[in-house]
């Protein structure tokens, strides 16, 4: 089954008995948060008016119909919906300028002043290499590597703000939901004590064959059986400039969720 549909399913069964916690969603970004309420209040029944209002078709992210069942049970539910991620063009500027893209009362906000384990640091260049294929320069590597932190931060942010009485979910990428440095890390250095669970939907690898083969920084897994797809980097091995927008829709085809 399709992970964004379990993914639905999981929210509907946290839901069933009348709780309604926010739902955040990597794909929605906090600029955009003035266009999801307008059209939470204009059409409170429809999925797809949401996609249309802010252009998802041509955002970059994967085929909408993936999403819908989440934004659907989002509805049926009258969740809170969120847009949680960064603004393109604030990533963007974060990949060529660096901190000093942040306000420095952001960057301590949002934690992002705190200093990275070489170890993490490394790990994550060498993510941002594999997620890209190998396409990206060696230049690009540092400042990409800030960028995913950042969003991070900023997912952290928006998910305890927006948080109501009932806590919050977000729907994001595997790597953003790392217990290890991913957003609950920033959740809980912001707020200690905090409740978080992460859930990651994995597919199986056929030459894995018990728990402790695959990397999991997770409080939860749910193995899937594997799906055969097309080769992933084939489209940036033929067209390398196309690696760089590769990060700002997240680097990893599996999904996650987490729950504050």
């Amino acid at each position: 089954m399709d992970h964004h549909h379990l993914q639905a399913e999981r929210v509907r069964a946290l839901t069933a008995s009348g709780r309604q916690p926010a739902l955040a969603f990597e794909m929605l970004d906090a600029g955009q948060q003035p266009l999801i309420d307008e059209t939470r209040q204009r059409s409170p029944g429809d999925p797809d008016a949401l996609a249309r209002a802010v252009d998802l078709e041509h955002s970059g992210w994967p085929d909408w119909a993936l999403y819908r069942p989440l934004f659907a049970v989002g509805l049926e539910r009258d969740l809170p919906r969120v847009g949680a991620n960064l603004p393109r063009p604030e990533v963007r500027r974060l990949v060529k300028e660096g901190p000093g893209a942040l306000a420095p009362e952001t960057r301590a906000r949002l934690g992002l002043d705190a200093p990275v384990p070489e170890a993490q640091e490394r790990e994550t260049r060498e993510e941002m290499r594999e997620s890209h294929c190998g396409q990206l320069p060696e230049s690009l590597l540092g400042p990409m590597a800030f960028a995913q932190r950042a969003r991070d931060a900023q997912m952290a942010d928006l998910l305890l703000g927006s948080a109501t009485a009932a806590g919050g979910i977000l729907i994001t990428g595997a790597g953003h939901v790392r217990t290890d440095r991913g957003v609950p890390a920033y959740i809980l250095r912001r707020e200690p004590g905090t409740h978080v669970a992460s859930l990651a939907f994995v597919e199986v690898d056929p030459e894995a064959h018990e728990p402790h083969d695959y990397p999991l920084p997770y409080d939860y897994v749910w193995f899937t059986p594997a799906v055969e797809r097309e080769d992933p980097c084939a489209p940036l091995r033929a067209s390398p400039q196309k690696a760089l927008g590769g990060l700002l829709l997240g680097s990893q085809s599996t999904h996650v969720w987490a729950s504050i």
